[in-house]
């Protein structure tokens, strides 16, 4: 099924004469092979980009015939691909609302133009966002024309030769000095000072930033009429009107205005680390610092990132050719959507030029994506500090992210002027899916598990350790011998320690003779000499118990493991290291950190499995010994913790990487079996419980996330 080229509303525009208004500038673009038509409005630079068969339909609206007369025009000529009547209409609204198109006399049509004042209202209603409002400023004008020359200079084939050079130095002198920039903003992230100063310098970093973008403009002979400040977030943001760029013939134009603001960002993040380099610790240290911080995030995460529609998307679109890309992708999504869940094609379909395709695919889902993590991103900041704000941005995202696409999406599938058959067909789905699906989600019980990682424990006596360093001279047991406990296992072999105790021997000797000699004949001397005598004794004590260690014996009974016994011989052992293991006959244990939302899940326990990372292949089913019963905010092992390639957060601060961001509690396993040999390595948990619905999980999961960033003492459980 086809959606037809006609509206039941066009008849109400059919006799009137369109025409564009006499302010109005046509100017011709070209992007990857086809023609593109911007409508320019030279009082306001309001620009509007058609494509050209919808250019075909405008171009010919004169005010001298009727909008029938063009439609009927346009059908006549053959092999010119015909615009269905309804994306007319909607071209029309859209050029009227922008005060780019105007009628013989007002239009009948009272249902499609009042979008006009829907939109207004949407408009005054953002304005009034507490997020996000802005405030305009006036016309800055006479500033940008008062620094024109320097915006000559910057964006001259020079200026950007010399931008590139200097972001080239800052580039390698920032990779140099990476760690103790790094270590230098954890330090300011412990206090208060991070936020703080972000609060000061973010606004005069942005002003430098639209400041470019004027300039830019400028630069080419455009216009910049309006400047103000936008709140986001609470935090003033400056803004200028840079619209007049769309105007500019060369794409390179249009690329270097919306490039503007982030080369603007970058040098002067480039200075900001020039000056952090030279300075000593102290506040204007710290600022150069928070500025690159600045320059930095704002650039990766906002205003060049092509996924939202600021700087970065412009300069993507400008230098791919991707003219209305965002528009366009949401265009093909929605087309598809109405292919394959109603049967329905559209009339006047969007061509995709060559190479298009995987762009109009992909952008809007990744837009969409990126969006979500990002909000998701503000709130959880927002939540650990203020709250109140945090579940106000979130209702806000919610709605503006989820809600409303659902709700556009939904009133687009099921619009009256559908054929009737796909109509039916739209209601159909949307019952199913405003029935089936929550009724899935709330009352279809799936199975619930907790995953976590841990690692193959043994108690101290069990593991074969060195007492002090030393090369390993020989094994008096192998590999899977049966020991006793007290028996030689190795020997080590230390000749400087060896040749230390004699020298301590032969000292101490000579000390007894002179002390006999002065013992009559200067007592005070023979003291001092026993002083002596005394501090040498305790050192040869110590050198004697680091020679009894190197021998190594086990700690108790059982089977010998010694993995790598080949490579044993000769090799220098440090004091501390294990190299082997005694297996007394009891079943290995397994011991892990859970979070402590996720332990309070042990009270629901069904079913534990582990696997081993050396045997992946082979799950065991293990048994709950028990569990520390306070939490903790340390690990039983540094292989648990995200510096070591575990999964849970530690402290960057804790050079060994067992202090965690989060409560712990402990928890140990044991084993059927004895994987002793396996000791030490990381082992995968699942731990089962009763089955759950996915809304009930989901919401569990959500609430665990919210507790830990909106309850900024979530450690005051532990004890």
């Amino acid at each position: 099924m086809t959606e037809t080229l006609f509206s039941p509303m066009w008849y109400r525009v059919a006799a009137l004469k369109p025409r564009l208004r006499a302010n109005i500038r046509v100017q011709r673009q070209r992007y990857r092979g086809e023609d593109w038509y911007l409508l320019i409005d030279e009082a306001s630079d309001r620009a509007v980009r058609l494509g050209a068969d919808a250019y075909a339909f405008i171009g010919r609206c004169d005010g001298h015939r009727t909008a029938q007369a063009v439609w009927d025009h346009l059908a006549g000529k053959a092999g010119e691909s015909l615009p269905a009547q309804e994306a007319l209409l909607r071209l029309m609204v859209r050029l009227q609302e922008s005060g780019l198109l105007s009628f013989d006399r007002r239009p009948d049509i009272g249902s499609v133009f009042e979008r006009r004042n829907k939109r207004e209202r949407r408009r005054r209603i953002g304005e009034l966002n507490p997020l996000f409002f802005r405030v305009r400023l006036g016309d800055p004008s006479a500033v940008l024309r008062r620094l024109a020359p320097l915006g000559r200079i910057l964006f001259s084939a020079a200026g950007l030769w010399l931008c590139t050079a200097a972001l080239a130095v800052a580039l390698m002198a920032a990779l140099l000095q990476i760690d103790a920039l790094s270590a230098h903003l954890a330090r300011m992230s412990r206090g208060s000072n991070l936020l703080w100063m972000t609060w000061l310098i973010y606004p005069p970093v942005k002003l430098l930033h639209e400041l470019a973008h004027g300039l830019a403009v400028r630069r080419w002979g455009g216009e910049v009429r309006e400047w103000g400040v936008s709140l986001l977030v609470l935090m003033p943001v400056p803004f200028v009107d840079a619209s007049a760029a769309n105007g500019f013939r060369h794409g390179y134009q249009r690329l270097a205005v919306s490039s503007a603001g982030i080369l603007a960002e970058l040098l002067l993040a480039a200075l900001a680390l020039l000056l952090w380099s030279l300075v000593e610790p102290g506040l204007v240290r710290d600022a150069s610092a928070v500025v690159m911080l600045v320059a930095a995030v704002s650039t990766l995460l906002v205003n060049g990132n092509p996924l939202l529609r600021f700087d970065g998307y412009y300069v993507l679109v400008d230098a791919l050719d991707l003219p209305n890309l965002s528009t366009r992708s949401r265009r093909w999504w929605l087309e598809g959507l109405r292919r394959h869940l109603l049967g329905l094609n559209a009339a006047d379909p969007l061509m995709a030029a060559r190479g298009e395709l995987p762009w109009l695919v992909a952008y809007q889902p990744l837009s969409w994506l990126y969006r979500l993590g990002l909000c998701g991103g503000i709130v959880l900041w927002l939540g650990g500090r203020a709250p109140l704000l945090a579940f106000a941005a979130a209702a806000w995202f919610g709605w503006s992210l989820l809600l409303t696409p659902a709700f556009n999406a939904s009133k687009a599938l099921l619009d009256e002027r559908l054929p009737e058959a796909s109509r039916w067909r739209a209601r159909l789905l949307a019952g199913v899916l405003a029935i089936v699906l929550p009724l899935g989600l709330v009352a279809v019980q799936v199975p619930h598990v907790t995953v976590a990682q841990g690692v193959v424990w043994l108690p101290d006596d069990a593991r074969l350790r060195v007492g002090t360093e030393g090369f390993v001279d020989a094994l008096a047991r192998h590999d899977g011998d049966r020991v006793e406990a007290g028996t030689i296992v190795a020997r080590l072999r230390d000749d400087q320690l060896l040749t230390r105790r004699q020298e301590l021997a032969r000292e101490r000797e000579g000390l007894e003779i002179e002390w006999f000699r002065h013992l009559r004949s200067d007592p005070a001397r023979a003291a001092i000499i026993d002083q002596r005598l005394v501090s040498l004794q305790r050192e040869i004590a110590r050198v004697n118990e680091q020679v009894r260690l190197l021998t190594v014996r086990a700690a108790r009974s059982g089977r010998l493991v010694i993995p790598r016994e080949a490579d044993l011989a000769g090799r220098f052992l440090p004091r501390g290291e294990a190299f082997g293991m005694v297996f007394d006959g009891e079943p290995s244990r397994v011991r892990t950190a859970l979070p402590h939302a996720d332990a309070a899940l042990l009270a629901d326990l069904q079913g534990i499995q582990v696997r081993l990372a050396d045997a992946p292949g082979n799950p065991l089913q293990a048994e709950l010994l028990g569990q520390v019963p306070a939490a903790s905010m340390r690990l039983p092992s540094a292989a648990l913790g995200d510096a070591a390639g575990g999964v849970l957060g530690v402290d960057v601060a804790d050079d060994e990487g067992l202090t965690t961001l989060q409560a712990v509690v402990w928890v140990d396993l044991r084993l059927p079996g004895h994987v002793g040999e396996f000791s030490g390595g990381r082992a995968e948990v699942r731990f089962e419980h009763s089955d759950a619905s996915i809304a009930l999980q989901l919401w569990r999961r959500l609430r665990q996330l919210l507790l830990s960033h909106f309850e900024p003492e979530g450690a005051a459980w532990v004890r």
